[in-house]
């Protein structure tokens, strides 16, 4: 909800950054591909232990199941990006 979430969007995300005083080199959305690899993830069941839940926690799967269901449902997106001080 737009009234409970303090996320900035892509664009004002980058143009906070580049006010702070660093320029873009790189910017990447890779959202469809992290959608492609959590469908990926659901279909193959869960991973083999050890994996990142044994560094993260026991919160983890449940951290993760809503992180790919807010990526699936649009929620949000992933952004790979580059900046350099100028």
């Amino acid at each position: 909800m737009p009234a409970t979430s303090f996320l900035l969007t892509a664009d004002a995300t980058r143009a906070a950054i580049e006010a702070a005083g660093f320029r873009m080199l790189a910017w990447q959305d890779d959202t469809e591909a992290a959608r492609a690899w959590f469908a990926q993830l659901r279909a193959s069941g869960p991973p083999p232990s050890p994996n990142l839940g044994v560094v993260m926690g026991p919160d983890f799967a449940e951290l993760t199941t809503n992180l790919g269901r807010n990526l699936m449902q649009g929620r949000l997106g992933i952004l790979t990006a580059v900046f350099e001080a100028v």
